[in-house]
């Protein structure tokens, strides 16, 4: 049984795409079922994850309780526990969950966010309990609190990160296993003196479908960035690059222009208005062909956890990436052979113009990081690494519940 507080599709953000593979790859193995808030499906999304999924894949809805309602606000300021944590509380979810446990039996819960474990230590004490973290939330939090304007956010962010970091210590210490994103992250948790079996499950990518031949070829002095929009921590990338990085790539190389790609993102749109090879292009169908067209991607984060799904699509597609420290976290790469990481701005804008300039250093970086996603972070040899953890999981729990 899995748990999602959203339907992960279609796959228009990290988290979409990290818990859709993590799903499909469970789902084609073991007979799973997933409980996931999700409104009334009149245009058929649901329909078109079924179906994307495939496998041994059940899903239950759940209509999405209302978030940050006054309620919920107040209880996040004054109670314990963080306000995320209230925004996933649901007495129809809890009773959904107990009729699944009731009707098939289930032996493992996975749930795809921190916030989502407490529903199976409600429903069951007999499931064995998994939780997936996409990234450390407190950790997250804490690395806003510098971007934030004003010192009633700060504070107020200080505070939720305090909040987030015990409520995590709670849910980690009682999960039978924790999954993060990478190494840095599971140092982390074990530098908390969790007693939890933490594991690592990288991001991965679908190298079947980002490696296609033939390639198209870049637009030459094109510059990429893509992602959420109205996500803090790539509107924060985009603020950055704009204000800091651009200027000085196109001061030394005129022709350069940045195509920044993806929903939302209507006051970024504004900033950008007026500056000359700056293009915001909005969502696209498909991902792909946009990294292809690129010369360079670009990832300037200073915000933000887990592992950059962009980065690994991009190396998949064979470009090359410049990326700050916090941008490439995480993952097993190397710098200055799969991809380029500055952290100064001057540094950054100066890779970026060495790229454009030297095609031979390009290329190489290019294929360098595809043969390392090729490597490393397929999703089926991601799949087959959870296969060989949950499997003799299921195995024990289904021998033990013969001779109850």
């Amino acid at each position: 049984m899995a748990l999602a507080d959203r339907l992960p599709f279609p796959l228009d953000s990290g988290y979409s795409v990290r818990v859709f593979h993590l799903i499909r790859e469970i789902a084609s193995r073991i007979d799973t079922t997933l409980v996931v808030f999700h409104p009334d499906d009149s245009n058929g999304v649901l329909d078109e994850f079924r179906s994307a999924v495939g496998g041994r894949l059940s899903v239950v809805t759940v209509p999405p309780p209302r978030r940050y309602s006054p309620l919920r606000l107040a209880l996040g300021v004054l109670s314990r526990r963080p306000i995320q944590a209230w925004n996933t509380r649901s007495r129809a979810f809890e009773k959904a969950l107990k009729r699944v446990v009731r009707e098939d039996g289930c032996d493992i819960g996975v749930a795809f966010c921190t916030f989502m474990f407490p529903y199976l230590e409600r429903v069951s004490s007999e499931l064995y309990t998994v939780v997936d973290t996409q990234n450390i939330d407190s950790v997250v939090m804490q690395r806003y609190v510098p971007r934030l304007h004003g010192p009633h956010r700060r504070a107020y962010a200080r505070l939720t990160a305090r909040k987030l970091e015990g409520f995590e210590r709670k849910i980690f210490r009682r999960a039978n296993q924790v999954w993060v994103c990478s190494k840095e992250e599971r140092s982390q948790l074990r530098r908390r003196d969790l007693l939890s079996d933490v594991r690592v499950i990288p991001n991965g990518v679908n190298v079947q479908s980002f490696a296609r031949e033939p390639r198209t070829s870049p637009a030459k002095g094109r510059l990429l960035f893509f992602g959420n929009l109205d996500y803090f921590p790539n509107v924060d990338a985009v603020q950055y690059l704009l204000s800091e990085i651009f200027p000085q790539v196109r001061s030394a190389h005129p022709d350069a222009e940045l195509h920044i790609v993806g929903r939302g993102g209507a006051a970024l749109a504004q900033l950008g208005a007026g500056r000359e090879g700056v293009r915001f292009v909005g969502a696209v169908p498909d991902i792909y062909a946009a990294i292809a067209e690129a010369e360079v991607v670009v990832v300037p984060l200073r915000v933000g956890g887990g592992t950059r799904l962009k980065i690994l699509e991009t190396l998949a597609v064979g470009r090359p990436v410049v990326s700050t420290s916090i941008g490439a976290e995480g993952l097993a790469v190397t710098a200055g052979k799969d991809l380029l990481i500055e952290d100064d701005p001057a540094a950054f804008a100066s890779a970026v113009v060495q790229m454009l300039e030297d095609g031979g250093l390009g290329e190489r970086i290019g294929i360098n990081g595809q043969r390392r996603v090729r490597e490393a972070f397929d999703w089926a040899v991601i799949g087959d690494e959870i296969a060989d953890q949950l499997g003799p999981v299921l195995w024990e729990q289904r021998q033990t519940a013969a001779h109850r």
